[in-house]
């Protein structure tokens, strides 16, 4: 669509949060900072849920820089106005799962123009995404809607769920969004192969003696999530069986660990039972995250959850030029090239989980996700033989690093991945659109009015009559000033106050003095002023006559 005026792009998720730090937090994180680095577009709306988050979002973009003047922050109540206000370009959510087709039943009604809402997949294993996945399915859903799937691992996972729901209850009518791919990115900047001198100095942080192969894991170190642990320490107790480490080999488990978890001290004791120097790193920070990679020679994540949809760690490992030993599962085997950029280890899983899958909404996802990824194996055997034929290797080593980091450089920089999000943006505008959106009502939205109708003793219409009251005509009058409750700014225009006050100044029928309105603002809806009339009526403002 032609760009010739100012033009916004819109989410309503603030892209960056605290507390624990997984794949998907510095994901968001890393696409937000891409996108406005990039800044293909005029202004930046943020609409979110408190001011604390607002507040939270500037701290953050300030010290890069990126906090200046065409960032703007809302609320999301104020989403009716803006969208009424502003010609957006488009919106993006940063999870498929939170809101998009709520989003696009407020676009329908509110906005002038039905622009492009895109929303990005992350974990889809979570029992409860299958229902809000049928919220997608609805006719208000149009051509112009797109979930990107990171890897084509995710976007099957999307189209067998979306069969699933037509396959069932959801309408038959209803419209389905677009399913495109695009891939999660790296720093190629910040992330890069490390020097003689940083790699020097970060394995002697490591205190790694002279010669030896450092094996580095990092990710979620849990069961429950991302991978088991405990089948890669039987592989490695293979290797130390076949004494294929004539200078040593050192293995560093590095991520994100719950307080309390046993997990870290029973990965040690098995170490120390089979003669495997260990070094546990946990939570580490960007700097400690940097200084492992730097350090090590080879990559490890054996990934057996379904939890696990696309694989950012190994993207940063191939940034800092290493190979891969990784599971042939999911959106890793998209990343990692057999043979070329390292090795994909075969791995079988189950052909029912019908237990499982009655059990997940009564457990939790923590539990199911325990079970499924205990059903699914990892080739133990084969993954000690690529372990040992890499140590083995320090040339194949080299030439595998080369090939990941050039990988890496041409597909997966966050710069070429925003650009991919631009282009479909604007790809998306090309889809043409039903008329008659904004009267498509969502089949799980309560219609209160209807719904709620019994409960007033009646309700307002065309022929109610109303008039001012002596408050109402000291208020018109400035001789008094209305009392807003926090969250009333966007729904009672003051000056739009004033004018239904002086209409009313006579009795009146609310059809004529709403047909008033309505014609002289044209932004303004017909449940605008019903609203603003009946507040009027509850403050004392105005009565029926």
């Amino acid at each position: 669509m032609p760009r010739s005026k100012a033009v916004a792009w819109g989410t309503l998720d603030p892209f960056h949060e605290s507390g624990r730090v997984m794949g998907r937090t510095m994901a968001n994180r890393s696409f937000l900072t891409a996108l406005l680095e990039r800044d293909p577009f005029d202004e930046y709306h943020f609409f979110l849920q408190t001011r604390g988050q607002c507040r939270s979002l500037r701290q953050f973009l300030e010290p890069l820089g990126l906090a200046g003047p065409r960032i703007r922050t809302f609320l999301r109540r104020e989403l009716p106005r803006e969208l009424a206000r502003n010609a957006y370009h488009c919106f993006h959510l940063s999870d498929c799962m939170t809101a998009p087709a709520q989003l696009a039943r407020l676009r329908n009604l509110c906005s002038q123009r039905i622009f492009p809402i895109t929303s990005t997949t992350h974990s889809l294993s979570y029992h409860e995404y299958a229902a809000r996945l049928l919220l997608h399915l609805w006719p208000g859903t149009t051509g112009r809607d797109c979930v990107v799937a990171t890897s084509a691992s995710g976007r099957r996972v999307m189209e067998q769920l979306y069969g699933l729901a037509e396959a069932g209850d959801a309408p038959r009518e209803g419209g389905r969004p677009l399913l495109r791919q695009i891939p999660l990115g790296v720093d190629v900047r910040g992330y890069t192969v490390p020097t003689q001198e940083q790699r020097t100095r970060a394995r002697a942080g490591l205190n790694v003696g002279h010669g030896e192969t450092v094996l580095l894991a990092f990710g979620r170190i849990s069961p429950h999530s991302k991978m088991d642990l405990l089948p890669l320490m039987r592989a490695l107790q293979r290797v130390m069986r076949m004494k294929a480490v004539p200078d040593g080999v050192r293995l560093v488990v590095s991520g994100w660990a719950e307080q309390g978890d046993d997990l870290p001290q029973t990965l040690t004791e098995i170490a120390r039972t089979i003669g495997l120097p260990l070094d546990l790193v946990l939570r580490p920070g960007e700097k400690d995250k940097k200084n492992l990679f730097r350090a090590a020679d080879v990559f490890l994540s054996p990934a057996d959850n379904p939890q696990e949809t696309f694989g950012l760690t190994l993207l940063e490992a191939a940034a800092f030029g290493l190979p891969a030993i990784a599971s042939d599962y999911d959106g890793y085997r998209e990343l990692v090239e057999d043979g070329r950029t390292g090795f994909l280890v075969p791995t079988i899983g189950p052909s029912r989980t019908d237990l499982v899958d009655a059990l997940a909404p009564l457990c939790g996802d923590g539990h199911a996700h325990l079970l499924l990824g205990q059903r699914t194996a990892v080739s133990v055997p084969e993954l000690a033989g690529r372990i040992c034929e890499l140590i083995a290797a320090p040339g194949l080593r080299k030439s595998m690093g080369r090939a990941a980091r050039e990988k890496v450089e041409t597909q997966y920089s966050w710069e070429a991945v925003i650009d991919r999000h631009v282009r479909l943006w604007e790809e998306l505008w090309s889809v043409p659109v039903p008329e008659g959106q904004a009267d498509l009502r969502h089949p799980l939205e309560i219609p209160y009015a209807r719904v709620f109708a019994h409960y007033p003793t009646f309700r307002l219409d065309a022929g109610t009559r109303l008039r001012w009251t002596l408050a109402g005509r000291a208020l018109y009058r400035a001789q008094e000033h209305p009392l807003l409750y926090s969250g009333m700014e966007g729904v009672i225009d003051r000056d739009g106050l004033r004018v239904l006050l002086f209409l009313f100044r006579m009795p009146r029928t609310f059809g004529e003095a709403q047909e008033h309105m309505l014609q002289n603002d044209k932004r303004r809806s017909a449940e605008d002023v019903a609203a603003m009339v009946l507040w009027a009526v509850k403050q004392d403002l105005l009565e029926m006559a």
